[in-house]
């Protein structure tokens, strides 16, 4: 294995070398070798940028398809010997090297993933740029067959998706949906989704060819037909998404179990993301009820947003390269990191009452079941008794006797919501009344976290009533704030999911659609993918809120009658120089 041992008293004197020449060729050699190396990458890369950027004088991004097929080498050689102009009008291409880096990025934001993936084999500094682009987070959304939604997708989407949601009015496990799940997303995309009617806002719709569509405004695609499906992939690389399913059985234990915090220990020993580190969290449920499950999210950590809704059937979770159809259960995507996505819930009230301070309210340690029953529990499950109010005269009155006036005075929709206020800030949180919230003349409130006993004493209760166009104007001023808060910020909206009540429709509206049409109002150009529920999970509704509370976090609940947005956000951009020159 190793040499014989040489003498070195014995043979001839070694030979001197000159190190420096040695030196000089080497380093005359490697000099060479990357000259030709670089020459050769920027021959490929001037060659494609003149095909990209030069050759479509609009400046747009052409689909592949578009593309005429490549001429024969004579012909390309004809071309660039007149400097890409038959008319002999000779152009030369501004080297690669000499053009701002802050111009190539802004031209590669122009492409697709695809498109992005083969420039960026082209050099050492296209695939820095390049790296420097997918970095930026990004949404998109497409709907309508399974192969729309491809092309849209495939056209659209400017890095590597991360997370998802996918709609579909049809079969979840069919061979199309599949396809797009396994074959076409990477394997640290995490999607869920349901078999529901959907609502999306998308641009470049395959079905719509107006002015407003190539201009960048997105249109409406409502799916209620078989074989339709809407789809929004997203790419957040600074937060880590996780997808998961909780079969039917488990959501039967959490519901018999005695308290939320024995409901957190279920998720917690099978490695649901329960905790303070997991800052929003998205729950689909289908076939069961979630109401236990939210409480025990919710505990795991009282600053995490909770969002969803209630599907019609199937379930989907994609993860780790894997897709799973389940009929029942809850499926749910956890976000922690630098988490983009913000909770907004709307629920428009008018007043049916004036607001009355209360008299005697004391907090309960168990929760009041149906039949206005206190149930034991290990773990106290509050609620607040209102034995009575008082008038402005002084005089004390039953709150059943209040509720029943403000129920005389209801306009169209026979729902009554009671308003509690502490401490005299705040909006007013919402909570559906029935007759089981009455107890020998006193009103029973729940309550997911009780307030010192200072606020307690100084509550205010008020009665409120559904309505339709005070839903119109809550939604629009809290989409309204969400876009200057952004502008003022410096952040950008990029587009949303959205959870609505299936009772927000025409018969209570007098329109259609209304919940994404005032966001589209609101952001012409950001994409939108939701569907109808039929219940919706979001922080609690307030009313005579102000905007500092139009996005908020905790006291998530199961509702009805409103609209949940999970509005994606990021910080925008750093400016171009050669903008700001």
């Amino acid at each position: 294995v190793f040499p014989p041992r040489v003498s070195l008293s014995a043979g001839p004197p070694p030979v001197k070398r000159r190190p420096r020449r040695m030196f000089i060729r080497w380093l005359t050699g490697r000099v060479l070798s990357g000259i030709f190396v670089a020459s050769v990458a920027l021959l490929g890369v001037r060659n494609y940028l003149r095909k990209v950027m030069i050759a479509d004088p609009q400046g747009g991004r052409r689909n592949q398809e578009d593309e005429p097929p490549m001429e024969p080498p004579a012909t390309r050689q004809k071309l660039e010997s007149n400097g890409g102009d038959e008319g002999g009008d000779r152009r030369s291409a501004l080297p690669l090297t000499e053009m701002p880096r802050d111009t190539l990025a802004a031209a590669l934001e122009l492409m697709s993933v695809a498109d992005l993936s083969k420039v960026a084999g082209a050099s050492r500094l296209l695939f820095l740029i390049v790296g420097e682009v997918e970095r930026r987070p990004s949404l998109v959304t497409a709907a309508g067959a399974p192969k729309q939604v491809l092309a849209g997708l495939s056209r659209r989407l400017q890095a590597k998706p991360t997370l998802g949601f996918l709609f579909s009015t049809d079969d979840l496990g069919d061979d199309a949906v599949k396809d797009i799940l396994l074959r076409r997303l990477p394997p640290c995309c995490d999607v869920i989704g349901a078999q529901t009617d959907l609502q999306a806002l998308v641009q470049d719709s395959p079905s719509s060819e107006d002015a407003a569509a190539r201009s960048g405004a997105t249109q409406l695609v409502v799916g209620r037909a078989k074989g339709k499906i809407a789809m929004q992939l997203g790419s957040f690389p600074d937060a880590e998404a996780k997808s998961f399913h909780i079969p039917q059985a488990i959501c039967a234990q959490i519901a018999d179990a005695t308290s939320d915090m024995a409901a957190q220990a279920i998720l917690r020993e099978r490695n649901y993301p329960v905790g303070s580190e997991w800052k929003t969290i998205v729950l689909i449920s289908a076939g069961v009820d979630p109401e236990r499950i939210i409480r025990a999210f919710q505990r795991g950590h009282p600053g995490t947003a909770i969002i969803g809704g209630l599907a019609q059937d199937q379930l989907l979770v994609h993860s780790r390269g894997h897709t799973k159809v389940e009929r029942r259960g809850v499926a749910g995507l956890a976000l922690k990191g630098d988490v983009p996505l913000t909770a907004l819930v709307s629920r428009g009230c008018s007043a049916l009452s004036p607001a009355f301070r209360t008299r005697g309210a004391r907090v309960e340690g168990d929760r009041c079941d149906e039949e206005g029953e206190s149930a034991e529990t290990d773990e106290a499950e509050h609620c607040l008794r209102i034995p009575e109010l008082v008038a402005e005269d002084g005089g004390a009155v039953q709150p059943i006797q209040v509720a029943i006036q403000a129920q005389r005075n209801m306009r169209r929709v026979p729902m009554l919501f009671s308003g509690l206020r502490f401490g005299g800030d705040g909006g007013f949180l919402l909570e559906q009344v029935s007759n089981e919230s009455f107890d020998r003349g006193a009103m029973l409130v729940p309550l997911q976290d009780p307030p010192a006993h200072e606020a307690v004493q100084n509550c205010e209760l008020r009665f409120y009533g559904l309505d339709a166009d005070e839903c119109r104007k809550d939604l629009r001023r809290l989409l309204g704030h969400i876009k200057t808060q952004c502008e003022q910020r410096g952040d950008q909206a990029l587009g949303a999911v959205m959870f609505t009540c299936g009772g927000r429709g025409a018969d209570f509206f007098g329109d259609r659609h209304v919940d994404a049409k005032e966001f589209q109002a609101a952001f012409p150009s950001l994409p939108l993918a939701g569907f109808w529920a039929g219940g919706e999970i979001g922080p609690q509704a307030l009313v005579e809120a102000g905007l500092e509370e139009a996005t908020r976090t905790g006291r998530a609940t199961l509702q009805g009658f409103t609209a949940v947005f999970g509005i994606f956000r990021a910080p925008l951009p750093a400016p171009r120089s050669w903008l700001t020159a």
